[in-house]
């Protein structure tokens, strides 16, 4: 599993009752979609249960039970996608915006309700209506000046772009939109070293290097390394690829040998 790191929300959310009530032990599936949220839409891409069950050490139907309730409840808007579901967060605020602005009212998004079972749609008749405040998720390690978050309002988003889907399969998020270019440049070398498209197997086994040395899970320095097609070792690079122990003991035998014969 990722680092841990913290998820804010409005205190909305804690002082309630009504959503106590309505949401209930779902609320811990909320927590993990916010967490899981794409800043400027207020959007969950690419959800998959059994994914999210797995990072979250939980039964599948017991989150897909806590997402169905959320949909009920009119928290969420789920639809289908080609990898999974797209999750609609309402009254969602983006906390690198400091307007407050208000996304996915009730009306605002062109996702119709669903209720989705398993990972696929199924029509229904859902209330859909905003009940109470939602949350925000500022992540320490992104946030960045009002004027950087002005200048990248422009950017295609996150699901659009082939190399940070690619990122985000690795990593289990996506990465900060202004380093989306530094994805997309790091991703094509290792696909340049390669001579082939790179995969989430060429990538997974520098990302999990990265975070098992206790590095931040959610920096992007870690591409470096794939880029090189090595891992530093004591200051040094070591290939991912190493080469068995025996062969240094074989090389001590015919050196050995060697001294004799000469």
């Amino acid at each position: 599993m990722a680092k841990k790191h913290w998820i804010s929300v409005k205190r909305g959310l804690s002082e309630d009752p009504k959503h106590r009530e309505q949401m209930g032990m779902a609320v811990w599936g909320f927590l993990h979609m916010i967490d899981r949220a794409d800043w400027e839409t207020g959007t969950v891409y690419d959800w998959r249960d059994k994914n999210e069950a797995d990072d979250m050490r939980l039964n599948e139907r017991t989150l897909r039970d806590w997402r169905q309730r959320l949909v009920e409840k009119g928290y969420i808007t789920c639809k289908q996608n080609r990898r999974g579901l797209d999750i609609v967060i309402h009254s969602w605020i983006n906390p690198k915006n400091y307007s407050g602005e208000i996304l996915n009212r009730k009306g605002d998004t062109k996702m119709s309700p669903k209720k989705v079972k398993g990972d696929t749609e199924v029509d229904t008749e859902v209330d859909t209506e905003v009940r109470g405040e939602n949350v925000t998720l500022p992540l320490e390690s992104e946030i960045r000046s009002q004027k950087s978050i002005e200048g990248a309002g422009a950017q295609p988003k996150a699901n659009q772009i082939p190399e940070v889907v690619l990122f985000r399969e690795v990593t289990r998020r996506y990465p900060n939109a202004a380093n989306f270019d530094d994805v997309v440049a790091s991703v094509k070398k290792v696909s340049a070293r390669l001579g082939r498209d790179a995969t989430r197997d060429d990538l997974l086994a520098f990302y999990k290097s990265w975070t098992a040395k206790g590095y931040n899970p959610s920096a992007i320095s870690w591409l470096e390394w794939a880029e090189m097609g090595q891992v530093p070792v004591n200051g040094t690079w070591k290939s991912q690829r190493q080469e068995p122990k025996a062969f240094d003991g074989i090389r001590k035998f015919l050196a050995r040998h060697g001294e004799k014969d000469g």
